[in-house]
């Protein structure tokens, strides 16, 4: 099975295409594809990973054509901007 590994970064894009066996996991993919310990880093960091557009944990199972997008850290929490919000929203 092959799986797309997907970063952007600004207005660049880092693409890998992976073939694996079935059923393995992210964290695996991870390894064959040079990126663990990056991935801890952006861990670290507050960054994340989707599946085909969902956030999902290491241990997800990959299947065949799935898309790996690692996510950026949030600068600001969704709570804040939606208090940012109603407060702007009050003044008028």
């Amino acid at each position: 099975m092959w799986i797309e590994m997907v970063r952007r970064q600004g207005e660049r894009e880092w693409r890998r295409m992976l073939t694996l066996p079935p059923g393995v996991p992210l964290r695996e993919a991870l390894r064959v594809a040079g990126l663990e310990r990056f991935f801890e880093r952006w861990l670290g960091a507050g960054g994340g990973v989707s599946v085909n557009g969902r956030r999902v944990h290491l241990e997800t199972v990959l299947r065949p054509a799935d898309r790996v997008e690692f996510l950026k850290p949030l600068k600001v929490g969704p709570g804040d901007l939606q208090r940012g919000w109603l407060k702007k929203r009050k003044r008028y």
